[in-house]
């Protein structure tokens, strides 16, 4: 697939897949995370304990996977928009198989996520969605299983279908977005906004404990761990661990970056690769984080 002068498209194409099968592998993902979802608070509901239910949107875990079903579901329609030609790429209704164009204009009235045609500021945003795609999962399966799990595996299915679903294959989907699409490094612009997150996120927790007598981990009852000392040290190791994780995720995707621009024949011209194995340590940061925010919205050239 030839280059594009759009900042978005990179998040729509794959050195692996064409744009129609990739679209096709996000939409099933999708499928999968958000039915996980809505089977976590339906049956609770037929079972009749409905606090269950309501407490699941007070999970990280739970919490991270409604983000990753429904980024899922928009980038799976956004690529699928871009193969079928909707957007500014696709001049009003040709699609893309293996690089060439069909004619399926009756999909433009259908199709409304049109990614091509976002903002810098959408795009942006966009770009820090992905960040917490590729690294968050980590985050919770580390915790889950070195901290939170007992020890024991679980006597009824139900409960250890879901907890492989949110604790091992939440792993394996954000795997996917790190190797299929043709994505650069995360800039590390946004790890104080993943910590920001997290914070906001313990902010929400506590409030809930002080509310309704209810921690949602036991590391953020001082009761439990012996000292609110003791949650200030679990807290930061969190925040410790999701960092590591954030240039770790940096280096799988600058690897990928370098392994497919080799098997695709690309050549990095002018630095580029020496560039993007500095970019693991922060160079050039702003020249990615302009690039969505800034950078003119040209219409790409097929």
């Amino acid at each position: 697939m030839p280059p594009s002068s759009n900042p978005i498209t990179p998040y729509l194409t794959s050195p692996l897949l064409p744009p129609l099968p990739h679209a096709f592998l996000r939409l099933v993902i999708a499928a999968y995370i958000l039915l996980a979802c809505l089977l976590t608070i339906l049956r609770p509901l037929f079972l009749g304990t409905p606090l269950y239910a309501l407490r699941s949107f007070v999970y990280f875990t739970n919490l991270t996977y409604w983000s990753m079903g429904f980024y899922f579901l928009v980038s799976g329609l956004g690529t699928l928009e871009y193969a079928l030609g909707v957007g500014k790429s696709g001049m009003g209704g040709g699609g893309r198989r293996g690089g060439k164009v069909i004619q399926v204009g009756g999909f433009r009235r259908m199709l409304v996520v049109r990614m091509e045609e976002w903002g810098p500021w959408a795009r942006w945003v966009w770009g820090v969605w992905y960040t917490t795609v590729v690294s968050f999962p980590w985050l919770v399966t580390i915790v889950y299983w070195g901290v939170l799990y007992p020890g024991v595996w679980f006597e009824v299915e139900w409960d250890a279908w879901v907890n492989v679903s949110k604790h091992a294959l939440n792993v394996l989907f954000s795997t996917v977005e790190i190797i299929f699409p043709r994505t650069t490094l995360p800039p590390l612009l946004h790890i104080p906004i993943i910590l920001v997150l997290l914070v906001l996120y313990l902010s929400y927790a506590l409030a809930i404990s002080q509310i309704f007598n209810f921690y949602v981990y036991f590391f953020l009852n001082p009761s439990s761990v012996g000292s609110w000392g003791v949650v200030v040290l679990f807290v930061l190791g969190i925040a410790l661990v999701a960092c590591l994780l954030f240039v770790v995720v940096r280096g799988f995707v600058l690897m990928r970056m370098l392994i497919f621009a080799r098997l695709h024949g690309e050549v990095l011209e002018n630095g580029e690769e020496e560039d993007a194995r500095k970019g693991v340590l922060g160079e050039g940061e702003w020249d990615v984080e302009m690039g969505l925010l800034g950078g003119e919205d040209e219409d790409e050239i097929e």
